[in-house]
């Protein structure tokens, strides 16, 4: 009797433990969904706009301060707050010491700001506004031609932030001036640059 119950027993905690693995992986493997970021969405951040079944953000072109193409892709594995904005954006202007300071606490973590000028000027103007400014963590680009905004089916307002993970799909979008600095803010960037949705453990 011994003999015919224990591999009936053993079977039973085999498949236990594929289920539970099976979880474990499930739980790891698949795309974080954006809702589980929700915890984050209070004070300055309560408008922040989550996207519900974050895909793959548009593979987008533009330009750096050496007039050189650059795509969105070329920043995958880091994660990129790309805001769009223009010298002569007031919110904008009052958006991009926060910026700054984001930039150079959370660089080290993995997060690149990426200020993309749409100053139908070009690059230049951006990047000389950005020295004068003495805003030494953040670099120049520019879409003069809103190539992004019409990819990212924005509704032209400025300025507008979008939030990407380390795989290239966009979490959510701020549009208009943002506390970049808040707790709130801060806490939200941190759990999309550790990937696990909120999750501590």
């Amino acid at each position: 009797m011994v003999n015919a119950k224990f591999p009936a027993k053993f079977r039973h905690c085999l498949a236990t433990l594929a289920a539970f693995s099976l979880l474990v992986v499930l739980f790891y493997a698949v795309p974080v969904r954006a809702q589980t970021f929700s915890e984050y969405l209070q004070g300055p951040m309560q408008h922040f706009k989550l996207n519900p079944a974050p895909g793959p953000a548009p593979e987008v072109i533009f330009d750096n301060a050496q007039h050189q193409p650059v795509r969105l892709g070329d920043f995958r594995g880091r994660v990129v707050l790309l805001n769009l904005w223009a010298t002569w954006c007031g919110y904008c202007v009052r958006e991009m010491p926060r910026l700054n300071a984001l930039q150079n606490q959370l660089a080290a973590a993995g997060l690149v700001v990426l200020p993309v000028s749409v100053d139908r000027q070009g690059v230049d103007v951006a990047a000389n506004w950005l020295e004068q400014k003495g805003y030494d963590g953040l670099k120049a680009f520019a879409d003069p031609h809103y190539h992004i905004a019409l990819a990212f089916e924005t509704t032209g307002s400025l300025p507008v932030s979008f939030l990407i993970d380390r795989s290239g799909r966009e979490v959510g979008r701020f549009y208009g001036e943002a506390d970049w600095m808040a707790p709130e803010a801060i806490a939200l960037i941190r759990a999309v640059l550790r990937g696990d949705g909120g999750r501590r453990g």
